[in-house]
């Protein structure tokens, strides 16, 4: 008699981890997320942002995800709700708005509203079981001062941006309550941090204007269930009053990302009667990091050996290597080791116990020892644009995110940037 909900977010399709594509293991979770949806009775399926890992993403990425909504909505008649994230173009994602409208889909890009209740859907399945789902996609500073301009002139606050953009999602949540059906189980959809959570790596930067974290308060009583994206580990911000859950990427983007990945499971019964359980993701490639001595390198590789899940592609190996002195030929060695394995050398790494300097390799014999990540990053700029003054800005930031994202793979301290 329940309506059943799948809560997932931050696919990243099309995201490479160094150059190498990881299409096929994302269509190997979107293979498995459509058998979760069949084995258990799904109604529902939330994506809460960061579908693509770039804002136009490659064609192999838009073909895996529009196969997937098609076949989900046709075959099992699943209700299918997407909103943008950080990584996303919202505008872009709404443009197979006339697919989706046709296919039962409901995608919210942007924050372009006239009132409240466009963010709003109401959703019955068969058995009369219903809930309010509100889509509040990505979204800046400059989209919420918008919506108060429209709909709320009288708490823009000049000298104090912050606070308006607090004062103005305050009243657009106790707005939406209002709309919704007394009795109904309201659920807010976002891709955004919450008081509760820390990010890391390349999910920092998420700042409204100084409100590094949208506060507790603000849902609280109003939702009973919020769905959120952005951070790639699954975590339970909260379990009641709201529920408030984070349900992470589905498969690993850095090394640093060795915790089970889940989607969240939600029945609902009634407004007050609901529960949620997880459902395990698979692991379908091992991202491996190797952290040893040079001294005791051989074993280290034995041990990697002898614990190799069996694969029918190549799992990941990236090597950090500690030496006294240096030593030449280190991945070629690693890849003769390995070679009879299903597993790949694509990142490598050596450290010297005598010298507070860090030499990085990958997949080439280029070696970068005097210059700075972003001093290497502004030369070849510069070589290439020689007219140019000054590197844009956005592009600059990009980059910035990007080295950052790296520096907490490898785990690497004090570069100065």
């Amino acid at each position: 008699m329940s309506l059943n909900i799948i809560h997932t977010s931050d696919w990243h399709l099309g995201k490479k981890l160094f150059k190498y594509s990881r299409v096929k293991e994302q269509i190997q979770f979107l293979d498995f997320l459509q058998e979760a949806i069949n084995s258990n009775k799904c109604d529902v399926l939330i994506i809460s942002g960061d579908i693509f890992d770039t804002p136009y993403p490659p064609s192999d990425a838009i073909s895996i995800y529009l196969k997937f909504l098609y076949e989900i909505t046709t075959k099992h008649n699943v209700k299918v709700f997407i909103i943008s994230g950080n990584h996303d173009s919202g505008r872009f994602l709404e443009t197979q708005k006339p697919f989706f409208d046709s296919q039962g889909i409901t995608i919210r890009g942007h924050l372009d509203i006239k009132s409240a209740s466009d963010l709003i859907v109401q959703v019955e399945n068969n058995k009369g079981v219903s809930c309010s789902i509100t889509l509040l996609p990505y979204f800046r500073s400059s989209d919420i001062l918008s919506i108060g301009r429209t709909l709320y002139p009288d708490l823009l606050k000049e000298d104090d941006i912050s606070e308006s953009i607090l004062l103005i999602l305050e009243s657009l949540f106790k707005e939406i309550a209002n709309i919704s059906a007394p009795d109904s189980f309201n659920i807010l959809m976002g891709h955004h941090l919450f008081a509760g959570y820390e990010a890391s790596g390349s999910e920092q930067g998420l700042s409204l204007s100084g409100i590094d974290q949208l506060p507790l308060s603000l849902v609280r009583g109003l939702f009973q269930y919020i769905a959120l994206g952005h951070i790639h580990k699954f975590k339970i911000i909260q379990k009641e009053s709201p529920t408030i859950i984070y349900s992470g990427s589905p498969i690993p983007f850095r090394f640093s990302e060795n915790e089970q990945k889940k989607l969240a499971f939600i029945r609902i019964n009634s407004k007050t009667n609901f529960d949620f359980t997880t459902i395990d993701i698979p692991s379908f490639k091992k991202l491996i990091t190797l952290n040893c001595a040079f001294e005791e390198l051989l074993l280290e590789l034995e041990k990697i050996k002898n614990d190799l899940p069996v694969s029918d592609d190549d799992h990941f190996l990236y090597a950090d290597i500690k030496f006294k002195d240096p030593v030449m030929g280190i991945p070629e060695v690693i890849k003769n080791e390995l070679k009879s394995f299903p597993i790949k050398l694509i990142g490598y790494q050596a450290r010297y116990h005598d010298e507070n300097r860090t030499l990085s390799k990958f997949d080439h014999n280029n070696e970068v020892k005097l210059l700075t990540p972003k001093e290497l990053f502004e030369s070849y700029y510069f070589d290439k644009h020689p007219d140019s003054e000054l590197i844009p800005k956005e592009l600059l930031s990009d980059f910035i995110e990007n080295l950052d994202e790296y520096l907490s793979l490898t785990k690497e301290k004090g570069v100065r940037l």
